[in-house]
């Protein structure tokens, strides 16, 4: 049997043109920040919409290395230049410094190529030829004939199949496949350590060259209790070594192996019997109790409101449906581009608004559970002046409800609005209501602000048999506020993101009055605090978006970081539902959604470990929306719904004062956590290190 080398160059181009790239479905957007950022090699992405094909931009260049495309295609013999001109290229030669002119002649130069350069491989892969499977990008079965021509430059013996890459420390770490002979089937690892190409060699087994020595990665590991025995060896590979001093890894997974008494669910250690190349290799595998688990069917906020007849609006996965209605006044006329402008803050790019739209923002931080979309109707109208209704609303009218029934009324024949209505309870997601007036930042008795509220009527009022619940009235004006960052945003969408918090039924984390309970609230540095970066941990379990560890035993924790992963740790003495005291654990980065406003408004700009101390105790009074569900909030109670533990221990939040990153736990020193609302007697000790070559890190966790 012949070795087989692999000879793998990948170029990437970044499409110009105002298209979404589709990349948020399957996560896609990280396999393609992963491929772009790597500085080891590149790729060209091409992307046809159907109407356009986009290609053409240089983003590979280190000085010596320069990667471009021609209008067309992608020119094989764009490797390597000093420079390219339409009429000539310039080879740079592998054994002197010599450069060599070359007029635009496929023969002269491919000459040349071949009698100064190595062999090149020129290959193209796209990131819509792959789909997220276990971790894994895997590459689509319907794809799989026409990149492995693209890909693989040599003559296969057999069969190629579940070709994907990996990423490591987000950027790629390497691309497999497996290659199946008449003999076997061989996994094939490509791993990327430089610029261009990689050989692998494929396992061979020879009479010419016998196996003298066939070695385990480990003869002892551990799994938890509930593992399987394919799971438990997906880890363990074996060091196989010839008489010429060779050697070649395989994984035990592509083997043979048996147990006769492995049992997931039993403690003990179990021998494990494995078939490697005619000989026998003992491991064994111990079971241990679990320390911690990811509990099951937790109540979300969905859940428990479903259940206990509570109000909500927008649905927190899955696919919810907003309705967005501008108003005009006649002294507060429309401005030019309104309609476009909201289209792309609700449902557009991130290319659109500067940062992130509403859709994109909630996709990225529900890990695509969430895809919320909707409609931008035509301006409407009111026919009155904006002081109309603000003398109403002084007197102690509803006049926004005003303005909402006029408007559902005068588009009842254009719209079905039961259409909005996506978990068929009866009423419309989630209605927006954008206002042409001015904001008023400083009347506190104006209506010209930000907020999320419930339509009350006395009569039943159906449109198309649903009714309107929760609304969100804003002003169209807070689109063109500057950030805290100061950095010039095309559209600024965070003051819609906020509200829709509330629509999806989280409350708001700052204080709204210093006279009642503590001072200050998360800190400044969140979503629901103070409109900037992500939703943190004990919200995102709320609306289902993520599940953490329970630590029920001493134990050690690999944490990706949260903006990526949704990883987090709950500590508790006993875990019965998220409707409780405990403390909750996550590692920070100030990446993803967090990046725009770091360093500001409370929100970190470092890595870090971040603790939050949450009391969801439920109310034992009647209530009915989801806000009132807790027997504490944020505003103006004794204590705190969520507070952040501040690493420091200055406490400087309960002096109404932004968050630092101090307040971040660090790494390599010993922590407790032992301070309860309820009098617990209950401390837990941790400990963070960072795990070498990866951005993960590793929490061990102690009960005392």
């Amino acid at each position: 049997m012949k070795n087989i080398y692999l000879i793998i160059i990948f170029i990437l181009c970044l499409l110009i043109g105002g298209c979404d790239y589709t990349l948020n479905n399957n996560n896609n957007d990280e396999l393609f920040n992963a491929l772009k950022n790597n500085d080891n090699y590149t790729y060209f992405i091409e992307y046809d919409d159907g109407v356009n094909k986009y290609q053409k931009e240089v983003l590979y260049d280190n000085g010596s290395i320069q990667v471009s495309v021609d209008d067309s295609n992608v020119k094989m013999v764009t490797l390597c230049y000093e420079e390219k001109s339409d009429s000539s290229y310039i080879i740079k030669t592998l054994n002197d410094d010599k450069s060599i002119k070359v007029l635009e002649n496929e023969k002269e130069f491919t000459e040349l190529k071949e009698k100064y350069l190595d062999e090149v491989y020129l290959n193209v892969l796209s990131v819509v030829d792959f789909e997220f499977i276990s971790s894994k990008y895997v590459l689509k079965d319907d794809r799989l004939d026409i990149v492995k021509d693209k890909l693989f430059d040599l003559t296969i013996d057999g069969e190629v199949s579940n070709l994907c890459i990996s990423l490591n420390n987000g950027r790629v770490g390497n691309l497999s496949c497996e290659i199946t002979t008449l003999e076997k089937t061989y996994t094939v690892l490509v791993e990327f350590y430089k610029y261009g190409n990689t050989n692998v060699e494929i396992p061979v087994i020879s009479e010419e060259n016998p196996i003298v020595r066939i070695v385990p990665s480990s003869k002892l590991i551990k799994v938890e209790s509930g593992t399987t025995l394919s799971d438990a060896v997906s880890t363990l590979y074996l060091t196989v070594m010839y008489e010429d001093g060779s050697s070649d890894m395989i994984n035990v997974e592509d083997l043979s192996y048996s147990s006769s008494d492995y049992n997931s669910e039993v403690t003990g250690i179990y021998e494990v019997l494995i078939n490697a190349f005619d000989q026998e290799v003992i491991i064994n595998i111990e079971v241990v109790n679990n320390s911690y688990y990811l509990p099951e069917d937790l109540e979300t906020l969905n859940k428990y409101a479903d259940k206990n007849g509570v109000s909500y609006g927008l649905p927190s996965t899955g696919n919810s449906k907003a309705l967005v209605i501008p108003v005009e006044f006649t002294d507060a006329k429309a401005k030019l581009g309104m309609k476009e402008n909201l289209e792309k803050a609700f449902f557009g790019t991130s290319e659109d608004t500067g940062w992130e739209s509403l859709t994109s923002y909630y996709n990225k931080s529900s890990y695509g559970k969430l895809n919320i979309e909707g409609t931008v109707l035509d301006v409407y109208n009111t026919n009155k002046t904006s002081t109309y209704y603000n003398r109403k609303y002084k007197a102690g009218e509803d006049a926004d409800y005003l303005i909402i029934k006029s408007a559902l009324e005068y588009y009842d024949s254009v719209i079905n609005y039961d259409e909005y209505d996506s978990n068929n309870d009866g009423y419309i997601d989630a209605l927006y209501i954008v206002y042409t007036a001015p904001i008023d930042y400083v009347d506190d008795n104006s209506m010209w602000w930000a907020y999320t509220y419930e339509y009350y009527t006395d009569d039943y009022e159906y449109y198309d048999n649903v009714e309107v619940d929760y609304y969100c009235f804003f002003g169209y004006d807070f689109l063109f506020e500057i950030p805290a960052c100061e950095k010039s945003l095309t559209l600024n969408t965070e003051t819609i993101i906020h509200e829709t918090g509330h629509l999806l039924g989280l409350d708001d984390y700052y204080d709204y009055d210093d006279s009642k309970g503590p001072d200050g609230g998360l800190g400044g540095g969140d979503m629901m605090d103070y409109n900037v970066g992500d939703h943190n941990p004990f919200s995102k379990i709320l609306l289902g978006w993520v599940t953490p560890y329970v630590v029920t035993n001493s134990c050690e924790i690999v944490l990706d970081p949260f903006y990526l992963s949704g990883k987090c740790i709950l500590l508790i003495d006993e875990f019965n539902s998220i409707f409780d005291e405990y403390y909750l654990i996550d590692y920070y980065c100030p990446d993803g959604l967090n990046k725009l406003e770091a360093g500001y408004n409370g929100l970190f700009s470092t890595s870090g470990i971040r603790i939050y101390h949450v009391d969801a105790t439920l109310s034992n009074e009647e209530v009915y929306s989801a806000y009132e569900i807790y027997k504490y909030n944020n505003t103006d109670t004794a204590h705190k719904l969520i507070r952040l533990v501040q690493a420091s221990g200055k406490n400087t939040i309960e002096k109404n004062e932004f968050s630092c990153n101090e307040d971040l736990f660090g790494f390599n020193k010993n922590y407790t956590l032992n301070s309860w609302y309820n009098n617990k007697n209950l401390s837990f000790t941790f400990n963070v290190v960072m795990i070498y070559g990866s951005s993960s890190v590793e929490i061990k966790i102690d009960i005392l």
